[in-house]
């Protein structure tokens, strides 16, 4: 959704890029918002709120695009542009994109008491609870950091392809479905 928004903007001739990328990360956010409220108000279980919501965000991303390809000259004068396309030696600058995210994710989860929240309240939000931790407050958070970075892959895959297409990211879904049942039942 994020790339469809990003995409269709830049489409116009003179479109602000900073509010092209405004309003791309700025859906996802109010997208994570349902979902918190779907869990935090309905009880909808977590990874159940966030697949509701997938066929959504296909059928805004089908509205966004308009159910066509849009290709931008714009995007290869902007900061995202540059980081989907150039390389650093033979490294895309993507992956030392993605390397820092990841990074940046790790010391966040691991060596922070946030983290330490964050898999306290996925592990048991009542014992969560019951020790003082905002349960609500955390899981309001940890749905915000996962649209931003969601929002962020998408306006990436769409700054590498300098295309957007009403299809876009339909092919992850099942992986990432996928991942998330192998990862549940490891644990």
């Amino acid at each position: 959704v994020a790339a469809a928004i990003v995409g269709r903007l830049m489409n116009i001739e003179g479109f602000p890029y900073p509010v092209a990328l405004l309003a791309g990360v700025l859906f996802p956010l109010l997208m994570g918002l349902v979902a918190v409220v779907l869990n935090l108000k309905i009880g909808v279980p977590t990874f159940m709120a966030t697949l509701s919501l997938a066929p959504f965000a296909n059928g805004l991303t089908t509205i966004f695009t308009d159910n066509k390809v849009y290709y931008s000259g714009n995007w290869p004068n902007t900061p995202l542009g540059v980081i989907g396309q150039e390389m650093i030696g033979p490294v895309p600058l993507l992956v030392i994109v993605f390397f820092v995210i990841v990074i940046f994710t790790y010391v966040l989860l691991d060596h922070t008491r946030f983290g330490r929240y964050m898999f306290s309240v996925g592990t048991s939000p009542t014992a969560s609870k019951q020790v003082g931790i905002n349960v609500s407050r955390i899981k309001i958070i940890g749905f915000l950091v996962s649209s931003l970075i969601v929002a962020f892959a998408g306006i990436m895959i769409a700054s590498r392809e300098y295309k957007v297409w009403p299809g876009m990211g339909d092919e992850s879904m099942m992986e990432a479905i996928a991942i998330a049942m192998l990862s549940a039942t490891f644990l």
